[in-house]
């Protein structure tokens, strides 16, 4: 089966293509645009999550303040980074699993304008997808030079998918796609590989499972028409700069906590049911049961041992393997439909392994709906299925996930379970 890859392009046809391809202002433009008006249903969710919802708990912090309703759950732990610092107890949950990128910029932004720690974290995350809308419309109008629809489709898509809420909050991922974009981007336009590699190993800072982005940079060297010894040295120096981020992070937990992996072992407080042997584990994952145990009332992974607040139709836990299937389908069938190609296949094929592979066992699917929206290749392949589709019922989706956009903004902010 042959699919389409960009480095197997001429000169010629790209000089061809570049005809059709929009002035970078448009996508300035429409990226700006498509940002301010996707986050309006996010804010009127936090909003009503703040004023007119019963909490879901006890709210540890911010129960008064509408800013720190953007920084629940894990952004308390990056709050706590910027405040006190990284920390690693081994008999309880640790903020040394998140990665510094993130909190790294918000730091720098805090000591310069002076703002409180959820301030800059939500600054952060705010401008970082305002700018990854602008990179991801400038990668689909490069990408898909003969289709002027495309762009725009592919990036409302991204916008208004109801797991996305997750990049307005003061969370790393809006970060983390902004990377992934500009990474995408600077392959298929043939960046110098050893800046591409440098812009990986700031992703893997920024999340550990930006290594995602190395089987695409391998992909791209070893189909470019270089010689055989020139793609070795291009990998040879290209690849351990990949990875620079995550060899500074554990050089610093090293003189900071005397334990370079700490990172690694404070997973272990991460888990919603107590682990398993490591045969049981991988038989577990083998056989999908994350994802069907989470809907047997028998099983320790059911959604309802872990949300019973909330009906199905809203809880997060219900849907989490739903959102992560819809991603792992759209990735397949897009690559063997060849409607993505094979750099885009194996970022977005090799990110969700890594979650799924990572925490989806012990985690219960739990969290997997948000480690799938950084997935950017499922977008170019939803975008076209709902190209296919008549406009009543492209309306009709675009009017379901928004509302899910606004609902599940509107509970995450009340502090339900929606992880």
């Amino acid at each position: 089966m042959t699919h389409t890859i960009e480095n197997t392009e001429t000169p010629s046809e790209l000089a061809n293509a570049a005809d059709y391809v929009p002035r970078f202002s448009k996508s300035v433009v429409t990226g700006c645009v498509v940002y301010v008006v996707s986050s309006l249903p996010v804010f009127l969710g936090v909003c009503l999550g703040y004023f007119a919802l019963r909490p879901g708990r006890n709210i540890p912090y911010g129960e008064h303040s509408l800013l720190l309703r953007f920084a629940a759950w894990d952004g308390g732990q990056f709050m706590t980074i910027l405040d006190r610092g990284y920390a690693y107890n081994p008999d309880q949950i640790s903020n040394v699993a998140l990665f510094p990128g993130y909190p790294a910029l918000a730091a720098l932004l805090q000591r310069w304008s002076g703002f409180s720690s959820a301030a800059a974290l939500l600054a952060v995350a705010q401008v970082s997808l305002c700018a990854a809308f602008v990179v991801w419309h400038r990668y689909l109008s490069v990408r898909f030079p003969k289709d002027a629809n495309m762009a725009f489709r592919g990036l409302v898509v991204m916008a208004l998918f109801p797991t996305t809420f997750f990049f307005r909050m003061a969370y790393s991922e809006s970060l983390f796609v902004l990377l992934a974009a500009t990474i995408l981007l600077g392959l298929h336009q043939r960046w110098p590989i050893l800046a591409v590699a440098l812009l990986i190993g700031a992703a893997v800072s920024v999340r550990l499972v930006g290594i995602a982005l190395i089987p695409a940079l391998v992909i791209s060297v070893v189909t470019d028409q270089a010689s055989i010894s020139r793609k070795i040295t291009r990998l040879a120096f290209s690849l351990p700069l990949c990875v620079w981020g995550l060899v500074a992070y554990m050089v610093f937990l090293w003189f900071q906590l005397g334990d370079p992996f700490a990172y690694s072992k404070a997973q272990a407080s991460f888990f919603l049911r107590s682990p398993v042997p490591g045969i049981d584990h991988w038989y577990r994952l083998a056989i999908l049961e994350p994802v069907w145990g989470n809907y047997f009332s028998g099983s320790d992974a059911y959604w309802r041992r872990h949300d019973p607040q909330l009906p199905a139709l809203l809880s997060l836990q219900f849907a989490n393997p739903i959102w992560f299937s819809i991603a792992v389908v759209s990735v397949l069938a897009g690559w063997v439909r060849t409607q993505m190609t094979d750099v885009e296949f194996l970022f977005g094929i090799s990110l969700l392994a890594l979650a799924y592979i990572g925490r989806a066992e012990e985690f219960c699917m739990g969290a997997q709906a948000r480690y799938a929206a950084p997935a950017l290749p499922v977008y170019i392949v939803v975008a076209q299925w709902l190209s296919r589709m008549p406009q009543a019922a492209w309306l009709t989706t675009t009017v379901a996930s928004t509302t899910l956009l606004t609902v599940y903004s509107a509970l995450f902010a009340s502090w339900y379970f929606f992880l």
